[in-house]
């Protein structure tokens, strides 16, 4: 049995974004996090390490998912984060291919591709369905 694929994704932010590390940048990205975690989709997050007591490790805005979850949840969590900011957009990685979407349109054209690919991971050699 295969392992799953797994798929990364950046969130970018817009030139007009509060900085990177403020207060209100970071709270956007937790409450992408929380919209994820509400539909029920597992998903890691990469987070920088303090060595501060009480301080709230800052998310650096990646984010690994299992490709089993690309679904409409995952895709109105991530459109809703990239329509929040104009000029916000997302970097997708899987099985070494990287795709880019700056809107709702490209977001799932970049989904459609990711689970193409998977699939032709996927599929025994010599079988065309």
């Amino acid at each position: 049995m295969r392992s799953p694929a797994w798929l990364r994704i950046l969130l970018i932010p817009s030139a007009d974004d509060s900085p990177f590390f403020s207060d209100g940048f970071q709270a956007s990205l937790r409450a992408f996090f929380q919209a994820l975690d509400a539909s029920d989709i597992q998903v890691n997050s990469v987070a920088l390490t303090m060595d501060i007591v009480d301080a709230r490790r800052p998310l650096m805005a990646e984010f690994v998912f299992s490709l089993a979850q690309v679904g409409p949840p995952l895709s109105a969590a991530v459109g809703t984060w990239l329509e929040a900011h104009a000029g916000r957009k997302l970097r997708l990685k899987i099985i070494g291919a990287e795709f880019e979407a700056n809107t709702m349109t490209q977001l799932i054209q970049v989904l459609d591709k990711a689970i193409a690919l998977r699939e032709q991971q996927v599929r025994p050699a010599g079988c065309d369905k």
